[in-house]
């Protein structure tokens, strides 16, 4: 779970599609399969007590929580220019599938 060299990535990218693969043989949905292997990331790093590492996942989960809010925020006053249009309009309709693909 550390940092992997440049030249190196291509193996793990490999490695996580194998991965995914056998999730998907097994019948484990796409977001299932995340939230395994996050759980498994953060069963690693409590075992090593790496405080500055755990550190760096808590600041990265809530930078990424902010983001999603901030998307959301976007998108709902985004949606407030369109109070008068109908759902008919691509537009509405794609800003209202991004707010409810953010707020999974």
């Amino acid at each position: 779970y550390g940092r992997i060299p440049y030249n190196k990535k291509h193996i793990n990218s490999k490695f996580n599609k194998i991965v995914d693969a056998l999730f998907k043989k097994l019948g484990v949905g796409k977001q299932q399969s995340e939230l395994l292997k996050y759980g498994n990331k953060v069963q690693e790093l409590a075992k090593t007590e790496d405080n500055y590492a755990i550190g760096n996942e808590r600041v990265f989960v809530k930078r990424k929580i902010d983001e999603v809010k901030s998307d959301i925020r976007q998108l709902e006053n985004n949606l407030q220019f369109f109070s008068g249009d109908s759902e008919d309009n691509p537009l509405v309709k794609e800003v209202v599938q991004k707010r409810k693909h953010r707020k999974k």
